[in-house]
Parts: C-alpha cells; sequence; structure tokens
C-alpha cells in the first residue's frame, strides 16, 4: 500500500487561505454597508421631513408678504379716495386715473374697483379686458357693513367673467377697504382682485422635477390648488366636492384640524403641512383690521405629500442591489474554491500517480516491497508480490499469507505479528518465504509499525527486502576474513576462535583435547627452486591431504606461510597422538608431483594439550609454539610436556 502526501505550493496555500479570509470580510462590510444604508434611510428621511416643513413655511412667509403688500396698497387707495368727492366727475376720473396707474405697475393684480354705499359699481379697472368698466351682475362678495380701518381678505375664489366661471379656472383673491370722508361719512368701498398668480408659480415650482406634491387647501378641506386639476375647487363646482380631503383621508384632515403644522405618515406617504392665517398676521402688521366673513375659505392649509413607499422601495432596490452583488461574489467565492478544490483535487492526483511511479521505480531498483495489515487482510504492493512470485495483486488473508512463508517460521512469524497489533508495537522479522512461481526458498527482512488508520482502525504498515544476496554476500565476507585465500582452509583468527571455543567446552565438560602445529621443513628454498605457482600448487595439495587425514570434527588451519594447525578435540591420549602424528609424516613425506618433478615434504610438528599444557589460550598457543621450535631443531615430533623431562 501507498502511503503518499500531494505536495501543496505555498502560492497555492495563500490563496486558499485569503479565500477563506476574504468571505468573512466580505460578509462584515456588506452587514456594516446595510446597517450604513439604514443609517443613511434614517437621515434621509429626516431631512426630507425638515424640507418639507421648511417649503411649506416659505409658502406660507411669501402668500403673507404678498397679501400685506396689497393691503398696505389697498389701504394707500382707500386713504387717498378719502381727499376726493367721489360724486364728482372730475374726482371720479382722477381716481379713475390712479386706479389705472396702480394695476399698470402691478401685473398680478386683475382688477380695481370702486363701489358706492348702495353696493353700485362706480369704476371698475381691468387689466385683462383692457377696459374701464363693464355691466355685470356681480354678486357682493364681501361685506357691506365694514366699519372705517377695516380690511376684509377673501379666500381663493374663481374669476367670473359676466356670471360665468373662466376658463382655464383662474383663482382671485378679494381685499376690500371701506373709505369714509373726514366728518364719518361713508362714500363706499374700494375692491382689489387679486390673480395670486405668484402663489402658483411657487407651488408649480415646487412640484416640478421632485417626487413631492404640495397642494393648497382651504378651511372645508376643499383643494384649491392640486397637481391633478380634477381635484381642485369643489367648493365652486359642485361635481368636485367628494373628492375634497376629508373624504380621502379622514385621518389626516382630523390632524390638520387640530395642529397647526406638523407631518405625518400614512399609507406610505410622508405629509407635512403648514396652516396659512394671514388675517392673524396682518393684524399684528398693519394698522387697520382685518376682518373675515364667516363664510370666508380662510385660513387656508399648504399640504405637502411625499411619496415615502416609492422612496422606500428605492431604498429596498438599492439593498436588494447590494444583496444581490453580495450573492453574486459570495456564489463567485464559492465557485473559485470549487473549482480551486477541484485543481487542486486533480494536482495532488497527478503527484500522487507521480509518487506512486517513482515509489515503484524505486522499489524495483532496491528490491523493497510494501505491505499493510488491517481488518485481517494483508495488502501487498506490485514489488511485494514480485517477492513472493505472484503476478497477480489481490488481498489476501493471514492464513493465505503464511502458506508462502516457510514452514519452519510459519509459527514465529504468526505469533511475532499478532504480538505486534495486539501491543502496537514495531515489527522486525527475518524469515524465508517460498517463490510460488519458482519454489525457490528466500530469506526476507520485515519491518512494520503499527497506526490508526481510516475511520480510527489500526493497522500496520511496513516494507519487506529480499536479503538473501545479501546474507550470501556476508557469507562470502565472513569467509573471506575466516578463511586463507589459497588453501580455502580457516586461518589464524578462524582457529583461534574455534580454539578458545573448544577451551570453554573442555572446561565445562572436564574433557581434554591437543592441536598441533605443523612446519614445512627448507619452505624457502623450495621457493626459490620452484615458482611461486608451484609453491601455491604444493600448499594446497598439503591442506587437503591434512584435511583427509583428520576426523571432520577436527580443524586444519594454516596460520603461517608455512605453518599448519590441527586441532583434535577430545583426544589427549598419548599414543593416540603418536600415531596421528606418524601418520600425518607418512602421508605428508609422499611425493607430490609437480610438472614432472617429484618434491618430497618434510614436517616438524609441536604439540600441546589441555589442560596439562595450560587452561589458557594463549597459554597453549605459545607452549605449542615452543615445542614446535624444540621440533624444528630436532626434526621430529615435540611434546611440550617432553621438554621439561628432557631438561
Amino acid at each position: 500500500m501507498n502511503v503518499l502526501f500531494a505536495k501543496v505550493s505555498l502560492k497555492q496555500v495563500l490563496s486558499w487561505r485569503f479565500v477563506l479570509l476574504l468571505l468573512p470580510c466580505l460578509a462584515i462590510f456588506t452587514a456594516l454597508t446595510f446597517y450604513h444604508e439604514e443609517q443613511e434611510k434614517q437621515r434621509y428621511l429626516k431631512f426630507i421631513e425638515h424640507k418639507e416643513l421648511l417649503q411649506t413655511q416659505k409658502l406660507q412667509e411669501e402668500l403673507f408678504l404678498e397679501v400685506e403688500h396689497l393691503s398696505q396698497t389697498l389701504l394707500s387707495l382707500s386713504q387717498y379716495a378719502t381727499g376726493y368727492d367721489m360724486m364728482d366727475a372730475q374726482s371720479l376720473q382722477a381716481f379713475h386715473m390712479l386706479l389705472k396707474s396702480v394695476l399698470k405697475s402691478n401685473h398680478h393684480i386683475d382688477s380695481l374697483s370702486f363701489f358706492d354705499p348702495a353696493m353700485q359699481e362706480v369704476l371698475h379697472v381691468s387689466y385683462q379686458l383692457n377696459s374701464d368698466t363693464f355691466d355685470c351682475d356681480v354678486e357682493c362678495a364681501f361685506p357691506v357693513d365694514l366699519a372705517q380701518d377695516t380690511l376684509f381678505i377673501s379666500g381663493l375664489r374663481l374669476k367670473k367673467v359676466q356670471g360665468k366661471v373662466s376658463h382655464p379656472l383662474t383663482p382671485v383673491m378679494q381685499l376690500v377697504m371701506p373709505v369714509f370722508s373726514s366728518d364719518g361719512i361713508k362714500k363706499g368701498f374700494v375692491v382689489l382682485n387679486h390673480l395670486n398668480q405668484h402663489l402658483y408659480q411657487q407651488l408649480d415650482w415646487a412640484n416640478k422635477d421632485v417626487p413631492s406634491q404640495t397642494m393648497l387647501l382651504n378651511k372645508d378641506a376643499y383643494w384649491l390648488y392640486h397637481p391633478e386639476r380634477k381635484y381642485e375647487w369643489g367648493s365652486s363646482l359642485k361635481l368636485r366636492q367628494h373628492l375634497r380631503l376629508s373624504h380621502q383621508n379622514a385621518q389626516l384632515w382630523e390632524r390638520i384640524q387640530r395642529e397647526k403644522h406638523g407631518s405625518f405618515y400614512d399609507h406610505g406617504h410622508l405629509y407635512t403641512f403648514q396652516s396659512v392665517d394671514v388675517a392673524v398676521q396682518l393684524n399684528e402688521s398693519l394698522s387697520v383690521i382685518v376682518d373675515r366673513a364667516k363664510d370666508s375659505a380662510m385660513p387656508w392649509v399648504i399640504l405637502s405629500k411625499y411619496p415615502y413607499q416609492a422612496m422606500q422601495e428605492q431604498w429596498n432596490h438599492q439593498q436588494n442591489i447590494y444583496l444581490y452583488a453580495f450573492v453574486a461574489v459570495l456564489l463567485a467565492g464559492v465557485l473559485f474554491m470549487w473549482c480551486y478544490a477541484l485543481e487542486h483535487l486533480a494536482n495532488m492526483k497527478r503527484h500522487l500517480q507521480q509518487n506512486d511511479y517513482y515509489l515503484k521505480q524505486i522499489q524495483s531498483l532496491s528490491a523493497v516491497g510494501s505491505w499493510s495489515w488491517s481488518e485481517q487482510k494483508l495488502h501487498f504492493s506490485e514489488q511485494a508480490n514480485c517477492l513472493f512470485g505472484i503476478h497477480h495483486q489481490h488481498d489476501m488473508k493471514l492464513k493465505s499469507f503464511l502458506v508462502l512463508v516457510h514452514p519452519e517460521d510459519r509459527k514465529k512469524v504468526k505469533l511475532k505479528l499478532l504480538e505486534c497489533m495486539n501491543d502496537q508495537v514495531d515489527y522486525h522479522m527475518i524469515h524465508r518465504i517460498i517463490r510460488q512461481d519458482d519454489q525457490v526458498i528466500c530469506t526476507v527482512q520485515c519491518k512494520a509499525c503499527v497506526c490508526l488508520g481510516e475511520y480510527q482502525r489500526i493497522q500496520m504498515i511496513g516494507v519487506m527486502q529480499d536479503i538473501s544476496a545479501q546474507l550470501h554476500e556476508k557469507e562470502q565476507m565472513r569467509a573471506l576474513v575466516q578463511q586463507d585465500t589459497l588453501t580455502k582452509i580457516p586461518n589464524r583468527s578462524l582457529f583461534m576462535d574455534r580454539l578458545g571455543q573448544n577451551i570453554l567446552y573442555s572446561q565445562r565438560e572436564s574433557s581434554r583435547f591437543a592441536f598441533l602445529y605443523i612446519r614445512l621443513f627448507d619452505f624457502k628454498g623450495m621457493k626459490q627452486r620452484l615458482d611461486t605457482a608451484k609453491t601455491d600448487l604444493i600448499l594446497c595439495e598439503i591442506s587437503q591431504r591434512l584435511g583427509h587425514a583428520v576426523r571432520s570434527s577436527d580443524t586444519v588451519a594454516r596460520i603461517a606461510v608455512d605453518v599448519f594447525a590441527i586441532l583434535l578435540r577430545q583426544t589427549s591420549e598419548r599414543h593416540d597422538l603418536v600415531c596421528i602424528c606418524n601418520n600425518l609424516r607418512a602421508i605428508l613425506n609422499a611425493p607430490i608431483c609437480v610438472d614432472d618433478q617429484q618434491e618430497v615434504i618434510e614436517v616438524a610438528i609441536g604439540i600441546a594439550c589441555f589442560p596439562n599444557d595450560g587452561r589458557d589460550l594463549d597459554v597453549l598457543s605459545i607452549h605449542a609454539d615452543q615445542a614446535l621450535v624444540m621440533a624444528e631443531e630436532k626434526k621430529n615430533t615435540v611434546f611440550y610436556s617432553d621438554m621439561f623431562k628432557s631438561s
């Protein structure tokens, strides 16, 4: 089983973290945007409410200034008429010229008239008709009992020409001032009809290119000015009386009657209103008494209607745009993350495939296979299957795996595997397997560790390697170290190792043994007579003869160029050693044929016995060497024990 991890670059990590950080920041930014928009909306509503109130107040002030100017003009005319005898033709002519001059100087005045005390119109000056007088049945719309220094102001009325309402509907305001002589006799009335064009221009301007509507009502809830003309002049046109405000919005009209000015939210609209009573204001600014008839349409109400619901929808639409933008960005972020995840998974898959290929190549080159054991099933890599001689990769149970193990190693392998899995310790085992394809026995080394796998399940993962060649090379190295390279028999190192082991064994078993040192006579002279190849052949022949002359349990070794050693286990009797030495001499003295030449080898033999000649390896080796030196002098066989006897 291949356990691999894909390599993630720093750029990918930073991109991933950037997206994860961007989404909450975007959510916080959107929430703050919505909060800011809500605050802006509330501030804007307050601003609109204040603006509409200021507008209604401005219209009220402008209306008052206009009426005040007209009242002062009429007051001047009344005072001027006091000095004339209005029954005299010359006086009427002079007053007539005065009225014409006043009319020409103010185009907003529709007409100027003078009525006698009997309510007969004596003078009439009209700017629009461009005529001095005309005859018509004009009903007096003002009270005839006006006292001196009293000014009458009517509400807005429709202009009538020859008893008919003019078209288009033209609203006029009537101002009346009585004229008294110096002795207090009433001479008549000066009447001024004002067109109120300036007021209507202001109202038209207020309704131009803005979502709000500014309207004008009288005290009976009739519309005097309305952007939709069908609502106007219900008081004069009987067919429109049902359109007045008291019928359309009774709650709003009740509040207008209770308060002089204010604001009101109703049915998705913002209403601001301002009551206009010019009579009260003129009483405070002029030295005359401003009077109104009981049926007068004053005071007026300037009403402004702002489409709050439309504005709310606009704000909601704007918030929806922000919401849609946020959702779009969020979806884009999710899509980016999804695409990035797909790309990342594709890169991981590509890295896994590439690393898996590299791993297979490395395992093939190093002859190392991987394996895992989980849920009682073993999974082997391709290289591990090659080690077992299996060509088809498949999972197998523990019992099937043990069939592949050498019969002598099955039990210990099974016990070791179960022990490591239960105790959750590392597994290390060297055992033999039988290849399934060629039935060759191989030695493998297995190492594994226990870990938590998928779903927190305990599993064992490890590697295995065929170490047969390594063991063979190790044996060869050991042979090179412990064998003589020429004769292929043990060298001095191996001989001393076996001699030491035999000493320990003899001490434990209380047995005896002997070992011999054998030196070839005149080996230097033979090397001078013969070349190196021939002397090597002679040495090999001698080693073979010595090996055949002793038992298989004994050890024959070459410990020097011309010195051989023989370890005779469990042989210490003197007569046995003498027979063995005589036999060795006879075998070695037999001629050796080398390239048609006969060479006769003579030897000297030194013998040391355990434990008589020593109980230590070094002591025994020294004593045997001393016996060999003595044997060279005597050219015979010498026991170390005989050296003391001769002395």
